[in-house]
């Protein structure tokens, strides 16, 4: 069984040691993403990422820092999903579980494991990108991400993919998926004005401490993630089928 998650925009801006770092296994290709975006002035930068100018100046000075920080996937992004992970607080067999269980799913690197050693970038997967004759982020990484996860192994001949990611970067790969591809959807539903509804906020916390849930307990199986009970939510068996394992903020 493999979780996937998305990445964040929020990173660490300050060095972290850690012992084990592992190199993406796209890093080729994300030269080329890279490359591609130093050709960009600030002001193009901030237009591609719809954002401040102050970010568009932070990030252009990463894209050509060749002293730039790096560090293990898990602990340089640093958003709501990842603060409530906790993995800084995991034991050696909960963060051996996540570098052989989960892969965070970035428009820049393709496919990360948690101790890939990645740099702060700004690229989201919906970023409209031209690289070579690709038109966008989409098109440049076509079916290689949806290759790698569902790849034919004897140990493993039926992948289980788990997904926790939004849709944006879950897109990357859906689009390919077989009717035998075991592809399944984690939803979590809030009640608001007597209606159970998605709240962005409350899924990124909840994806994380899914995330961490399955570390501790080295999950393996549906029937285990079903078990899962943080923050007020349950398994709901009537709103779940075979495509999407759902839990409700009860």
């Amino acid at each position: 069984m493999q979780l996937i998650i998305s990445p964040t925009k929020t990173m660490r801006t300050t060095k972290v040691d850690f012992q084990n770092l592992t190199q993406p296994q796209f890093k080729a290709q994300m030269l080329q993403i890279w490359a591609q975006l130093q050709r960009y002035s600030i002001d193009e930068l901030q237009a591609l990422w719809h954002c401040n100018l102050a970010l568009a100046t932070q990030n252009f000075g990463r894209l050509h820092d060749d002293a730039l920080i790096s560090g293990p996937a898990i602990l340089m992004y640093q958003g709501l999903q990842f603060q409530n992970m906790q993995v800084e607080a995991m034991r050696p067999t909960e963060l051996q579980y996540l570098q052989a269980n989960l892969w965070i799913v970035s428009g820049m690197y393709g496919l990360l494991r948690p101790f890939d050693e990645i740099q702060p970038y700004r690229l989201e997967m919906q970023t409209r990108l031209a690289i070579g004759e690709h038109k966008n982020i989409y098109a440049f990484w076509a079916d290689r991400l949806y290759q790698t996860l569902f790849a034919q192994k004897a140990s493993q001949p039926a992948n289980l993919i788990v997904n926790l990611a939004s849709n944006e970067y879950a897109k990357s790969i859906k689009k390919y998926l077989h009717a035998s591809d075991r592809f399944i959807d984690v939803i979590f539903l809030v009640k608001r004005n007597d209606k159970y509804v998605q709240q962005a906020t409350i899924a990124k916390q909840a994806r994380g401490r899914m995330v961490q849930f399955c570390a501790i307990n080295q999950v393996t199986t549906l029937a285990q993630i079903k078990k899962f009970s943080e923050l007020g939510f349950m398994y709901d068996t009537t709103r779940s089928n075979e495509r999407e394992i759902v839990f409700i903020q009860v």
